[in-house]
């Protein structure tokens, strides 16, 4: 898969397969329209390599049997945010999967917003976070049921590990249902690791700071791997196994 390193606008209809992997090092306004029969696998990975905030803006709507995949890896030390909105035709798959680490004094607020406005729709939503140091996290998202998507199944997921007494965290999946004949959950998790976590890691022999590497890479390691290129891979445990608590 192309890294694409230097983008600030992804506009597209999509009519085939397409896969690609951004490094952001800039604002990013995403208008996409995924046609009948059509995949997009959309990669993004916001490395501490830039020294400005982030903000991704924009929406990805489905047609009838459209599928999509967001990948999105955020590690970076400044502010960064992500607000995207999309439509779903009958038969399509939307399926977002966030890992986000807020450190230092960072602020990060991610939003996904989904309308199911046809039958037989499918969607997840599923981000993960660990807040560290005076950092503040918020993880939003939410999916509207319409009238008329009948057998639709979604799902809204969020969970943050806070990692410091002094950081501020927030989950709030929603789900909004105007329609009786579907499936939908949701669920939210949030809190401090357990003392008791980090003594038993750090009894068999480990620092303080490789325990919270560990706990960190737990919460974290699924979404790195779905990126596919094993030199971002390699970058993102790095930053782990270095920055650790």
């Amino acid at each position: 898969m192309e890294v694409i390193t230097n983008i600030s606008e992804l506009s597209e209809e999509i009519s085939s397969n397409k896969k690609y992997l951004l490094v952001l090092n800039d604002n990013l306004n995403i208008d996409i329209k995924i046609n009948s029969d059509s995949f997009l696998n959309l990669q993004i990975v916001i490395l501490d390599s830039n020294n400005k905030n982030i903000e991704i803006t924009g929406r990805i709507d489905l047609e009838e049997r459209g599928n999509l995949e967001v990948d999105i890896v955020d590690f970076s030390s400044k502010d960064t945010g992500l607000s995207i909105k999309g439509n779903l035709a009958s038969f399509s798959s939307a399926n977002y999967q966030i890992g986000v680490v807020a450190y230092l004094s960072s602020q990060k607020v991610y939003d996904v917003k989904l309308n199911a406005t046809g039958k037989n729709t499918t969607s997840l939503v599923k981000m993960n976070g660990v807040s560290l140091d005076k950092a503040y996290l918020k993880l939003l998202g939410s999916t509207d049921m319409i009238k008329g998507c009948k057998k639709s199944v979604a799902r809204q997921e969020g969970r943050i590990a806070n990692l410091s007494k002094l950081a501020k965290a927030q989950v709030s999946p929603m789900l909004n249902i105007y329609e009786n004949d579907i499936k939908a959950s949701h669920g939210g998790a949030l809190g401090q690791v357990s003392m008791d976590v980090l003594y038993y890691l750090m009894s068999r022999g480990l620092t303080r700071k490789q325990a919270v590497s560990i706990i960190v890479i737990g919460y974290l390691k699924p979404f790195i791997y779905k990126i596919d290129n094993v030199d971002i891979q390699n970058q993102l445990l790095a930053f782990i196994n270095k920055r650790g608590g």
